[in-house]
């Protein structure tokens, strides 16, 4: 009698060491989790499905501990079906939520036909075991059971929740490290932390004689899950977090020293490739003690550090470098790659960035290069530049006193006289002063600005041609800059023509100029924009001819007006009688179709004199004059009679 009131006594105090707050909490969890999941946006998949079900189980579980260990403190005979019930309800579901994360990793790594039916047949069949075990248990005795005297006995270690328990781990760790190369090291490591915490806390409830925390060490890699697949910017294939994360770790790192190697791989999407980031994260892994791998485009990464390894400190960047440029070579991808350092001047990750998008340009494909002093200097010019672009652009004011027109006289070879200019942009900021061309057009064009400048130069251009014909000189035209990309746009016409109209001058005082810059599909739309505005009698000039590849046949079969040799050309006709006879016979072909020639670039008498043996009727250059501003194009018109 004695022995039996002690084996109770054990078996109650088992259960008396239950403490709700542990169940309770892994509700509340249960909770967060699904708000988590239903405040973002989130896949569809079926890994998703399974996971939900998953907690689901565990809620259910969990409800019915809480209701299992309140029912056991007064055992009736007409409870005890109840109570057998609910055991096997706790049990049969905290089975059933290994199952389904067995089945979620499968899913997870897209497993092929066999292994997924394996996995399957080894999840679902082992259930089926330790259901009917636990089921059972009240006959076998093999885990609890009440007896005739309403006396409740448990025999934890050889209990099916534990074979269960046990078996279902084994059979985890053999799915993550059979396919560990699916995984991202730290990923992989994580949840192995996780599931060691987790069958540590069940190796704890045997220690101190409680079920309290059976359905939280279920849940626990659950919230690893959640964590690392479905809610972190961590993609799971590649291990890089997106570009949202990078900026968040970029201003958490905040005035801490840390460097970006941004990694730049032309016309490839890291998507089809993810083999590709994991390596570059393997090698990382030897060099760096802290750092973190973000995808920020299809073609992009950068992998922020903030401590080098010992390895790496002692070998120093040359390798890691040379490394780089292996796992690149290994892939046959052609790559650009900057390292950028901690700078005060850089204050966000959006400056980074665009550093890079900066650095870029100048970076050939297959360097490697290391940011310097100066061109942090001067992509903070090009950044206050662009700046201002972006101010100019949203006002679209077309008397906007920081855009300048400067312009360029040109000869006409039979009046001998100047009758004509070509228009020049400039902008004239407060922090830099003069800005020339070729340092803003590029940016206008990327940022979609460019058609706002071309506004504010034309108004200005065609308000300085009222004002000379005011005063009585004699001007024929001046042509305006305009990039092919405006031509795309719908309201381009109606533009040109309304700001024209607008500063009351004819149309015919105006020349446009484009560069032959389109693809075969914009030919017709180019050719009707410039039709329509020749009717009003606008004449349009075809821009440095010569540079890059010029095709015949699409410039004849524009309406062109002008053709402008560059100035490229005119030095290739001064070296040699062979070089001459080549540039002669492409303004003779031009000549005989009808078109009028202008030759850039002309510095002195020697190409003034080649140039007019080459059918030149406009002549233009810095032997006459370099651009100056517009008000004093006066110096170079005469008045009319």
């Amino acid at each position: 009698m004695i022995e039996g009131e002690n084996e109770f006594m054990t078996d109650v105090l088992f259960y008396q060491n239950y403490t709700y707050v542990a169940d309770i909490s892994a509700i509340v969890l249960c909770i967060i989790c699904w708000l988590l999941l239903h405040s973002s946006y989130t896949v569809r998949e079926k890994s998703l499905i399974i996971f939900k079900a998953g907690t689901v189980c565990l809620m259910m579980a969990t409800v019915c501990s809480i209701s299992f260990h309140t029912a056991i403190t007064r055992i009736t005979e007409s409870r005890k079906i109840l109570i057998y019930v609910l055991q096997d309800g706790i049990y049969l579901l905290l089975i059933l939520t290994f199952v389904l994360l067995c089945n979620y990793f499968g899913t997870l790594l897209k497993l092929e036909e066999r292994p997924a039916r394996l996995l399957g047949a080894v999840s679902w069949g082992g259930y089926a075991v330790f259901a009917f075990l636990e089921i059972g248990s009240p006959f076998t005795h093999l885990g609890f059971y009440i007896d005739a005297d309403l006396m409740v006995h448990q025999n934890f270690y050889f209990d099916p929740f534990r074979f269960a328990y046990i078996y279902y781990c084994i059979v985890l760790v053999v799915v993550l490290f059979t396919y560990r190369k699916k995984f991202v090291l730290k990923m992989l490591r994580c949840l192995a932390y996780i599931l060691l915490f987790s069958f540590g806390m069940i190796a704890l409830e045997a220690e101190y004689v409680s079920t309290s925390y059976s359905c939280m060490a279920l849940l626990l890699p659950y919230m690893g899950v959640l964590f690392l697949f479905h809610y972190t910017s961590y993609d799971r294939e590649t291990g890089t977090l997106d570009a949202g994360a990078f900026d968040s770790y970029l201003r958490d790192v905040g005035d801490d020293d840390f460097s970006v190697i941004f990694m730049g791989f032309p016309e490839t999407n890291l998507k089809k490739i993810p083999e590709l980031p994991r390596t570059i994260l393997t090698f990382a892994e030897n060099y760096f003690k802290t750092f973190c791998l973000f995808r920020l485009q299809d073609d992009k990464l950068a992998l922020v550090y903030q401590r080098l390894s010992n390895k790496a400190e002692k070998n120093g960047k040359y390798n890691i470098q040379k490394t780089f440029e292996r796992v690149c070579k290994e892939h046959g991808l052609g790559y650009r790659v900057l390292i950028a350092h901690a700078d005060d001047r850089l204050r966000e990750a959006g400056e980074y960035l665009a550093l890079n998008e900066f650095m870029e340009e100048k970076i050939p494909v297959g360097a490697v290069y290391e940011c310097q002093n100066k061109d942090i200097i001067e992509y903070r010019k090009a950044s206050y530049i662009l700046g201002e672009l972006k101010d100019i652009n949203a006002h679209c004011d077309l008397e906007d006193e920081r855009v300048k027109v400067y312009c360029q006289p040109v000869l006409n070879t039979r009046t001998n006289r100047f009758a004509s200019a070509e228009a020049l942009m400039r902008l004239e900021l407060p922090e830099t002063g003069m800005v020339y061309p070729d340092q803003f057009i590029p940016m206008a064009e990327r940022h979609d600005y460019i058609h706002t400048l071309s506004k504010i130069i034309l108004n200005k251009t065609c308000r300085q041609i009222k004002r000379l014909e005011q005063e009585g000189y004699q001007i024929d035209r001046v042509s305006v800059n305009f990039s092919i990309l405006e031509f795309r746009r719908k309201e381009f016409c109606k533009d040109v023509m309304d700001i024209i109209r607008q500063n009351e001058i004819p149309y015919e005082k105006v020349a446009i100029e484009l560069t032959e810059s389109w693809n075969e599909t914009e030919f017709d739309n180019i050719k009707n924009t410039i039709t329509s505005l020749q009717k009003l009698g606008i004449k349009f000039y075809l821009d440095d001819f010569g540079t890059g590849y010029s095709n015949f046949e699409r410039i004849i079969g524009l309406p062109i007006d002008v053709i402008k040799f560059d100035r490229s050309l005119t030095i290739l006709a001064g070296k040699n009688a062979e070089s001459r006879y080549m540039v002669g016979s492409f303004s003779d072909i031009f000549k005989n179709s009808h078109y009028e020639i202008l030759f850039e670039g002309v510095e002195n008498e020697k190409d003034e004199d080649q140039c007019k043996q080459m059918n030149a009727l406009y002549l233009q250059g810095y032997k006459y004059s370099k651009p100056i501003p517009i008000e004093e194009l006066t110096r170079f018109l005469g008045r009319a009679v």
